[in-house]
């Protein structure tokens, strides 16, 4: 990155110096000019593209609210998925909530539980099972439990009050840590026509 220090122009390398103007090779200098006007444009854009989406969803939301209004209804709650559609049907417009959900503390105590369900059992095909409940309880790489891996437990038809002990624990265990908005445009030529959803990644255009 090029800066100006006491009057001279200095370009920060990449181990955190900065070298004088008159040390760095001229491609390196006009590299260095091409990659951060370039990213400079790239910034303004996202930043453009930000207030539009956050303008769009406004927008939906607001129309949705204008139905309701129309007919008396009162929107409660968060605000959820929208779907809305153009007059022709040829272009949709969609804003999805996925809720990413994860366990409490209270987990460890199912796993504690579920371990002793397997010492009191008799041995041999429970050799199989223990090893599902230890791969089910493993952490990701991101050093988090697996919620589909652990609630699959629930399907396993054990009637034993410390296993259903365990797999109530687990339920009450689970909760929503956060949730995301996605805003999705689709567009088909014809009414016939599988809709198609409109890329806004540059690498996809």
């Amino acid at each position: 990155m090029r800066q100006i220090i006491g009057g001279k122009v200095f370009y920060e390398d990449s181990k955190g110096r900065m070298v004088p103007e008159e040390l760095v090779k001229d491609y390196d200098q006009l590299k260095d000019q091409v990659v951060m006007d370039s990213f400079a444009g790239l910034k303004d854009l996202r930043e453009h593209m930000i207030e539009v989406k956050a303008k769009i969803m406004d927008d939906l939301y607001a129309l949705i609210q204008v139905f309701a209004d129309q007919y008396g209804v009162k929107l409660g709650g968060s605000k959820g998925n929208v779907t809305v559609s153009s007059f022709d049907g040829k272009v949709k417009l969609v804003i999805a909530t996925n809720e990413y959900q994860s366990f409490n503390e209270n987990l460890h105590l199912a796993k504690k539980v579920i371990d002793q369900c397997i010492e009191k059992w008799s041995e041999g095909a429970n050799v199989n099972l223990k090893t599902v409940i230890d791969q089910a309880f493993a952490l990701n790489k991101a050093g988090r439990f697996n919620v589909a891996s652990v609630m699959g437990l629930r399907r396993l038809a054990i009637d034993d009050p410390d296993w259903i002990k365990a797999m109530a624990i687990i339920s009450d265990s689970i909760e929503t840590s956060c949730s995301r908005k996605y805003f999705r445009v689709y567009t088909r030529t014809n009414a016939d026509d599988p809709y198609s959803m409109v890329q806004f990644d540059l690498a996809d255009l």
